[in-house]
């Protein structure tokens, strides 16, 4: 095998590591409308073990219409590492009217148009031999594609602030029950949607 041969292999191999190591991120808030405005819009992502920071070119958010058809969907891949890479850190995701409207800084400016407020499909997903692989998905409104095996879609709508992990928590939004604890220290009520 040639130098070169012998280069590309290696760079596979640390590729595929790098997927796999980036496989412990979730969504943990959808937000597809803000008080009527379908401009103000983000996608929170949490990592659940640390070192989950290495995302450049390896890791992006897919979104989907209604039909879940690929011919509706629409990739946004993460083309910088986040700087934080602790177990619990947030990605934050957001539109440029999220952003102008909070004052927040996002990791990444969401394009407009990507997140459809009403129906669709947002999946955090990672870079394979055969293209985007979910990791994890959340389905909402009357999405009619398939969400397997990440289960049935919420009749939430993300213009809600729900996710079909949530719970409602003191501010009126809602995030992944996969939290714990609520930032003030007490246990968020569960709700089935």
């Amino acid at each position: 095998m040639t130098r070169r041969g012998v280069a590309v292999v290696v760079m596979a191999v640390l590729a595929a590591g790098r997927v796999a190591a980036q496989s412990s991120i979730a969504l943990d808030e959808i937000v597809g409308s803000w008080q009527g405005d379908d401009q103000v819009q983000y996608v929170e992502l949490r990592m659940l073990d640390a070192g989950q920071n290495g995302i450049a070119n390896v890791a992006g958010l897919v979104f989907q219409d209604a039909t879940g058809d690929s011919d509706g969907s629409r990739v946004f891949v993460f083309t910088q590492n986040v700087a934080r890479g602790v177990a619990g850190a947030k990605i934050l995701v957001a539109s440029a009217a999220a952003r102008d409207l909070t004052g927040l800084s996002p990791e990444f400016v969401l394009p407009a148009g990507f997140l459809r407020p009403k129906a669709g499909r947002v999946c955090y997903a990672v870079v394979t031999a055969q293209g985007f692989s979910p990791v994890d998905c959340v389905a909402y409104g009357a999405f009619t594609g398939s969400n397997d095996p990440f289960g049935r879609p919420t009749s939430i709508r993300p213009g809600y602030g729900c996710t079909s992990r949530s719970v409602p928590w003191s501010d009126g939004c809602c995030r992944s029950t996969t939290r714990r604890r609520r930032s003030n220290g007490s246990a968020p009520a569960r709700r089935s949607i």
